[in-house]
């Protein structure tokens, strides 16, 4: 018989077939071949395919499923850890496992900051639906470290946090953006050699949890924008339509200022409000996806791309594209 992921044997034992590295870290069941040491590990249970890391900091599971969940898969609690979530298909909801109060939903495309606190927590997905999930738990100080949530930002969530309580960092789920898809992709796909692969998973982790964390200053900022008066908001979409048509060419924050009818001051203090990134860190992304798209879509060649940005040198383009994205455009072709 199976009820909530559990299936009893003729014993009467209870098997969860659902169990992760990190529940056998803690003592929950048993999962063949897990081992302490920090490594990578694929395993396939009833057509859901997990692929998985354990290290002392951070836990990760990929998890395809073409059927979805027939019933809901039940989680332990691991209230040491922070989850950070990503719905790449299909659709979850995360239930309390005591009434089946609706506690956390996710969809394809979006992603947000969960802690489960001491919550056993069911999952439930469209059982004819196939899934893709990202889940990434960090240990508390691991996040703590990294997050820099305070006063201005996140303290509600810091303080459930410390009271053990079942908390979404973001009132709403934020979309996943091609920056995080990109990075999500390399985590998932790593070849590195084993040596090297903690540290690059560390690196990737920290920085897609610093890319949610600047996704919700930017949604939090996005409030801040109605203080702007029309004029003012009419005045940042000239500036951004003006960078954008001279990709080309360089543009100093005077030039711009003095473009639209404005100082230097209100301009930065300006654009941030509306955009959520200072104006040039605006144009280096911007530039980088389009590129991106250019050289996954086209067969321009990189060197025209790279003039078409501003860069005079292909070299200089590829350098800017490898510290932005963790790999050089030629990997794209």
């Amino acid at each position: 018989m199976t009820r909530n992921g559990m299936e009893m044997t003729s014993e009467g034992k209870s098997i969860n077939h659902f169990l992760t590295l990190l529940d056998a870290e803690e003592g929950n069941g048993v999962v063949t071949g897990y081992s302490i040491t920090p490594f990578f590990k694929e395993r396939k249970e009833e057509g859901h395919q997990f692929y998985e890391y354990l290290s002392e900091k951070i836990y990760f599971a990929h998890w395809k499923s073409q059927m979805g969940l027939p019933i809901p898969m039940l989680t332990f609690p691991h209230p040491e850890y922070v989850q950070l979530n990503f719905c790449l298909k299909g659709s979850l909801v995360y239930m309390d496992g005591e009434n089946g109060e609706k506690i956390f939903s996710n969809k394809s495309g979006f992603q947000n900051i969960l802690y489960k606190g001491c919550k056993k927590l069911l999952i439930q997905t469209e059982s004819s639906q196939s899934v893709e999930i990202l889940i990434i738990y960090l240990r508390k100080d691991f996040f703590h470290d990294y997050s820099h949530l305070g006063q201005k930002m996140g303290k509600e969530f810091l303080e459930n946090l410390k009271c053990l309580k079942c908390s979404a960092l973001f009132s709403q789920n934020l979309p996943i953006s091609n920056r995080m898809s990109s990075i999500i992709h390399m985590l998932i796909n790593s070849q590195e050699c084993a040596g090297f692969k903690k540290n690059l998973v560390d690196a990737r982790v920290i920085e897609l949890l610093t890319l949610q964390l600047e996704a919700f200053e930017q949604n939090l900022l996005k409030d801040k924008q109605q203080n702007l008066k029309k004029e003012d908001i009419a005045r940042m979409e000239e500036a951004r339509s003006y960078l954008l048509a001279r990709l080309d060419n360089s543009v100093t924050l005077k030039e711009l200022a003095h473009q639209i009818g404005t100082n230097e001051f209100i301009l930065k203090k300006h654009f941030k409000m509306m955009y959520g990134k200072s104006v040039f860190a605006y144009l280096l992304e911007y530039k980088m996806e389009k590129a991106r798209t250019m050289l996954m879509q086209t067969s321009v060649p990189i060197a025209e791309i790279a003039l078409e940005l501003g860069y005079k040198h292909a070299t200089h383009f590829s350098a800017a594209f490898k510290r932005h994205y963790g790999y050089l455009p030629k990997e794209l072709r």
